[in-house]
């Protein structure tokens, strides 16, 4: 990365960068640190078999979990209330935008009844239909 035009003084010295900038290249690596970070301080772990998946188990043994894929999240759960925990607890750390509920993660159709997730892998398909 270089200093814009304007502002290279001739000196050849350069900015040095507190924190990383959306588009770096390291920017990725930075926020994942950053969440993961956070997201152990306030007792969810990390998942054996995905780093991307993150779990916290209550006392009431009820499970709060997080997946995340780049800087987007999906916040899984049957109980709205325990949802809207976890989207405050991030909330109060990090500047987040709310969409709604999620039709579609990683290619997987998501579909909610009033008792059951119903996942589609019609991606899938469209994609073994190339091979």
């Amino acid at each position: 990365m270089s200093q814009p035009q304007s502002y290279d003084d001739g000196t050849g010295r350069v900015c040095k960068l507190n924190e990383s900038l959306y588009g770096l290249k390291q920017a990725p690596r930075q926020w994942f640190h950053k969440f993961k970070q956070f997201i152990n301080k306030v007792k969810f772990k990390q998942s054996i078999s995905d780093p991307y998946i993150f779990i916290r188990k209550e006392k009431s043994r009820k499970k709060k979990n997080i997946c995340l894929y780049g800087d987007d999240l999906l916040i899984p759960g049957s109980d709205p209330d325990e949802v809207k925990t976890v989207i405050n607890l991030l909330q109060n750390e990090f500047e987040m935008s709310k969409s709604a509920p999620a039709t579609e993660y990683l290619g997987i159709r998501l579909v909610f009844t009033s008792t059951e997730l119903q996942l589609g892998q019609e991606y899938i398909d469209k994609m073994f239909q190339h091979v």
